[in-house]
């Protein structure tokens, strides 16, 4: 409003200069000047709205936009459930049964998800193979003994059709605070035609390894009569000119039956599926073929089991042997574990001279095994199948010190009730 103009106002209502009724209305002026801000503050309100509103409108349609992407990624999710070759499923423990069950496992079992989601525990494990249920329970003792966590198991399963097909199962099992079950959340899948090509090459490995063993025995046999002609022919021997030939002969012999030897046991590595052992017994069976009465020793392995080659034992008594051939004024040795935050290490400790720095990287070694013997080798390839790792990191004078680091899924401990 300008000067003039509301110089104007004030003289119609009372309030100019020239006004004989000003001095009656001075409250008249605060309550123009109340209403004015009054007018501001609305004014900013409004623009507050606007800009609310603005906002709003921004919010909704970017809600929107993600509610379109979310039916577009569900959309494609439910495309993969549905033509997906594996199940995908979750078990409710608590009532006992599936709370949900992919499309896919129609084409495995030939029941239905609504078939399979009224199945309990009982009728599951009635269409399982009884033979295998003994291994599927103890694995999920396992799990919740460990509070949860996950688990693999392969089992035969009756076709609704009532043939026999394999199954693999990838599940997690979770568990409330005071250890119960809740549920499960996992996977299915036929491996029926992967166990049958399976067993074709378990049937031509068993072949060959026969023929290796008749192969291996026939040489081991003609080299035991080689050894006995070689001795009887020193015994008859009369020209002293032969002598310097006899003794590398005799060395030849010795060393071509420790490579037969060493054959023979390289050639059953992997021959059996890897199985658990109990290394207490292990190790104390390792123990009874070597004589280690000079020495004072400490087991502390508890209930401790190793997922590993049935060769464990021998693994065991080769690094064994190794404290007997080469641990000269041991007299201490120790046989315990510890436990990493991934893994397990089993310690072989002893208080004799120690491996030499130079050669602690060389000793599992197949260049280092064709000088010194094939022992360390075959234990460091032993234990490698089931993802088994061995070191040496004792210090040189104070005794060897064997580290075998075994790794999460590869050890357990086992109730002694």
């Amino acid at each position: 409003m300008s000067d003039n103009s509301e110089e104007q106002w004030k003289k119609i209502i009372g309030l100019g200069a020239s006004s004989h009724r000003k001095s009656y209305y001075p409250e008249l002026q605060e309550q123009i000047i109340e209403l004015k801000r009054k007018n501001e503050e609305l004014q900013a309100m409004n623009e507050e709205l606007l800009a609310t509103e603005e906002e709003l409108h921004q919010n909704y349609s970017e809600l929107q936009q993600r509610e379109r992407e979310l039916m577009e990624n569900r959309a494609r999710f439910q495309e993969v459930l549905e033509n997906s070759i594996v199940a995908f499923f979750k078990r409710n423990y608590q009532k006992d049964t599936y709370e949900y069950v992919s499309p896919a496992i129609t084409g495995i079992t030939g029941y239905t998800p609504e078939e399979t989601k009224e199945f309990t525990v009982e009728d599951t494990y009635a269409r399982i193979h009884p033979d295998d249920l003994v291994s599927i329970k103890k694995n999920l003792q396992d799990i919740l003994h460990k509070g949860g966590g996950k688990g693999v198991d392969e089992f035969r399963f009756r076709h609704k059709g009532g043939k026999e097909l394999w199954i693999k199962e990838i599940y997690c099992i979770v568990v409330d605070q005071a250890g119960d079950l809740l549920y499960s959340i996992g996977s299915i899948q036929d491996i029926t035609e992967h166990k049958s090509v399976e067993l074709i090459a378990k049937k031509a490995q068993e072949k060959l390894v026969y023929l290796n063993n008749v192969t291996i025995q026939e040489s081991l046999n003609a080299n035991y009569a080689l050894t006995g002609y070689f001795e009887l022919l020193k015994e008859l021997n009369t020209d002293d000119s032969l002598l310097p030939y006899l003794d590398p002969i005799h060395s030849l012999i010795e060393k071509t039956g420790d490579i037969l030897q060493y054959a023979k046991s390289y050639q059953d590595l992997g021959s059996k599926n890897p199985a658990w052992h109990s290394l207490s017994i292990v190790m104390l069976n390792a123990i009874s073929h070597l004589d280690l009465s000079y020495l004072s020793r400490e087991m502390k392995l508890d209930e401790l089991e190793c997922y590993a080659d049935p060769l464990l034992e021998y693994a065991f008594f080769t690094i064994l042997e190794n404290v007997v051939l080469h641990s000269r004024k041991a007299t201490h040795l120790s046989l315990r574990y510890r436990e990493n935050d991934d893994s397990l290490s089993l310690i072989i400790e002893d208080n004799g001279v120690g491996i030499p720095a130079e050669v602690k990287d060389q000793i599992f070694e197949k260049s280092y095994a064709r000088e010194r013997g094939m022992g360390l080798f075959l234990v460091r390839e032993i234990l490698s199948l089931t993802e088994i790792s061995i070191t040496e990191n004792g210090t040189p004078g104070n005794g060897a010190r064997f580290e075998i680091r075994i790794p999460s899924s590869g050890y357990r401990f086992t109730s002694s009730d």
